[in-house]
C-alpha cells in the first residue's frame, strides 16, 4: 500500500517538476542558450524527463528496500507463514505493498 502510494505521488511529481524545469529555464533565459546549440528540442525536454525519472526510480526503490528490510528484521508483523525470512519469501513481501 504504502510503495502503491509513493508511486502514484512519483508519477504526479514527475510531470510537475518535469514541466516546472522548463518553465524556469524559460523564464530565466537559460533555454535560450541551450537551445543555440546544435540539440533537437525533443532530445533536451526528453533528457530532462528522463533525469527526473531516474531520481524518483532511486527514491522508490530505496523507499521499496527500506522498508523491506525493516519488515525482515521485524518478523513479528508477518503472518505465520512469513516468520522466518528467506529469499523464496521476498516475492509474497513485495507484493504485499
Amino acid at each position: 500500500m504504502i510503495v502503491g502510494f509513493i508511486s502514484i505521488f512519483a508519477s504526479i511529481f514527475t510531470g510537475f517538476k518535469s514541466v516546472q524545469l522548463i518553465r524556469s529555464e524559460i523564464e530565466d533565459g537559460t533555454l535560450l542558450l541551450i537551445l543555440s546549440k546544435p540539440i533537437p528540442r525533443h532530445i533536451l525536454i526528453l533528457q530532462k524527463w528522463l533525469s527526473i525519472v531516474v531520481i524518483n526510480l532511486i527514491f522508490s526503490f530505496s523507499v521499496f528496500f527500506i522498508l523491506l528490510l525493516y519488515f525482515a528484521i521485524t518478523p513479528s508483523t508477518f503472518p505465520s507463514s512469513l516468520n522466518t525470512f528467506s529469499p523464496s519469501n521476498y516475492l509474497k513481501v513485495s507484493f504485499a505493498f
